[in-house]
């Protein structure tokens, strides 16, 4: 495991799709550090956390040979690789991983109970009477977040994304249109105030359950949202950054991370000017 919630997610659907390719068992080492967040929110149908902690004491002894999955390379290419008895690790942001087993995916992942009514208590009669639009917006980590590669730092998408995605939906079509950001006072500073506008401050899942369940996203480059729009069957429309953390480059990277059923937003960014809150956007 590696990262937050929503690349976890990415990491537990590759192990299910690969270890279903193979005939085999997986199990989810915490090696590197981070927490196993996703049995906290979700039901992972045929995951036993007693077999992995066995499967963790035998590979102390047994040691499994280690393969990096580079996300510079296409998900296709990387699948022909996999192979039993290997500890991988990655990021796996593209469903061309686990494609062959969808189903099985959006079954894993489901909602606990709790989950879904404290959801429900809070506002399940909104979502049911009226037409919710939910944008998402990464601020904090992601304006130090980038590499050379990616043409530096700062992966935060600029305003103009969101407005070239609200001209499209019209917002005002909307009965009410949720804001949820990392940094909720700053994303209020950029989008200003309107009649129909709440800026969510909800924990993790709440904020997750808004995406789940609204009528149309516009999703930012980041895991949690892309999985919220992934497992989202109500969603008339859903627009995403082309080449996600690649904007800048014009190169996708992930390889094959915007679904092929979404609306795919270019960010044309002027050479004079910093990348982050000031490029431009246009749909393709």
């Amino acid at each position: 495991m590696i990262g937050r919630t929503g690349n976890q997610l990415f990491q537990y659907a590759f192990a299910l799709a690969a270890s279903k390719k193979l005939g085999t068992a997986f199990y989810i080492s915490t090696a590197s550090g981070y927490a196993f967040r996703l049995p906290n929110y979700f039901d992972l149908n045929g995951y036993s956390k007693l077999k992995n902690m066995v499967w963790r004491i035998i590979t102390r002894f047994v040691k499994p040979r280690p393969q990096l999955i580079e996300d510079w390379t296409s998900p296709e290419d990387n699948a022909r690789l996999i192979e039993n008895d290997v500890l991988y690790s990655g990021f796996y942001q593209s469903e061309r991983y686990f494609q062959s087993c969808q189903a099985d995916v959006r079954k894993a992942f489901t909602l606990k109970a709790e989950h879904r009514n404290n959801f429900e208590k809070k506002y399940g009669d909104l979502f049911r009477t009226k037409k919710i639009l939910a944008v998402h917006v990464r601020l904090t980590d992601y304006l130090n977040f980038g590499s050379e590669e990616l043409g530096g730092k700062n992966l935060t998408l600029p305003l103009s994304y969101y407005e070239a995605c609200l001209s499209q939906v019209n917002d005002s079509q909307y009965d009410c249109v949720f804001i949820l950001s990392d940094d909720a006072a700053a994303a209020k500073a950029l989008f200003g105030e309107k009649e129909q506008y709440r800026f969510s401050q909800e924990s993790e899942i709440i904020d997750f359950q808004l995406m789940l369940n609204a009528d149309a996203l516009i999703i930012a480059n980041s895991s949690f949202s892309w999985w919220a729009a992934y497992l989202n069957t109500r969603a008339e429309k859903v627009f995403a950054p082309k080449y996600w953390l690649g904007f800048k480059v014009k190169r996708e990277y992930p390889v094959g991370a915007c679904c092929q059923q979404w609306t795919a937003v270019e960010i044309n960014l002027p050479s004079h000017l910093p990348a982050g809150l000031v490029a431009s956007a246009s749909t393709v």
